[in-house]
């Protein structure tokens, strides 16, 4: 028996079982099969499959291929319980890896934690929020930020991320003056702790990544936010903006302190579009309204 007429056997014993659309979607990904239409069933083997999925993947995203694959899957497992196979074809194989969901702070939520952040006088918290948005660093390196970490000659900072890389960001001017601001009308002494961001409940302990949650999600709670606004979200939120925006991925992936441009691609690649510091300033989220 061809493959063409154990697809045919399948969908007419499905139909009607399953709801109209499961067929239809059933149906097409039975259609991704084509180039083995005419081979005997039994002469179809796991390798023969793999090369199908492996020219799909040119055309389709993970996603899609992966639901192909599953629909061969129980087709296949049809034909063993039909006993037209004594194995399926299909029983070794995995789905393909899929690119890591992101789930980033949507920008126009941010900016109104932002905001109200500044209207309320929390110069902190407008702070660590503007460093979040403009840079896209992580929590981490946030929390280690100190105080001679900041070049006020070239408005940079030096942060230490995980891993022990040191990475600077260009601090644009709304961020470098919030941080400023802060630093000298709202901080505790210079002298209590070398770290630019201070516990307001103890001013001489610096903020760990709970506390910094902990804040972003009271702001967010106080707003009736309901988009993701953890420390990684506003890190996704700068980068898709970014690319969004125009910005290379290249140039993202060095912004962001990524050691290679591969680890940039894989998470954000579908968002690419398109001198470093030009761009970044050009091109900021926290500058586009």
């Amino acid at each position: 028996m061809p493959l063409s007429e154990a697809t045919a056997l399948f969908l007419s014993a499905i139909y009607g079982e399953l709801a109209a659309s499961t067929c239809q979607q059933y149906a097409y990904a039975l259609t991704r099969l084509e180039p083995l239409s005419q081979c005997p069933l039994d002469s179809i083997t796991g390798n023969m499959l793999r090369v199908v999925r492996t020219e799909l993947a040119i055309r389709y995203a993970p996603a899609s291929v992966n639901m192909f694959f599953r629909t061969w899957k129980v087709f296949f497992m049809f034909c063993v319980a039909e006993s037209l196979l004594p194995v399926s074809p299909a029983v070794r194989m995995r789905p393909l890896k899929e690119p890591p969901k992101i789930k980033a702070a949507n920008v126009s939520d941010v900016r109104r934690m932002i905001a109200e952040a500044h209207q309320r006088g929390r110069l902190r918290d407008y702070a660590i929020m503007m460093l979040f948005l403009s840079t896209g660093c992580r929590v981490g390196a946030l929390c280690r930020l100190r105080l001679d970490q900041i070049d006020h000659a070239t408005q940079t900072a030096r942060l230490l991320e995980k891993g022990g890389r040191w990475h600077t960001v260009n601090l644009i001017a709304t961020t470098y003056l919030g941080i400023t601001d802060y630093v000298d009308n709202e901080r505790p002494n210079k002298s209590v702790s070398p770290l630019v961001f201070l516990s307001y409940n103890n001013g001489s302990r610096g903020l760990n990544r709970v506390a910094v949650m902990l804040m972003l999600r009271r702001y967010a709670v106080r707003l009736n936010i309901t988009s993701p606004v953890n420390p990684h979200a506003f890190r996704h939120c700068f980068t898709v903006e970014m690319l969004r925006n125009g910005a290379p991925l290249d140039v993202v992936s060095k912004l962001l302190g990524h050691s290679s441009v591969a680890i940039t691609e894989r998470y954000y690649a579908k968002w690419d579009t398109g001198t470093l510091r030009d761009i970044h300033a050009r091109l900021n989220p926290a500058l586009i309204s």
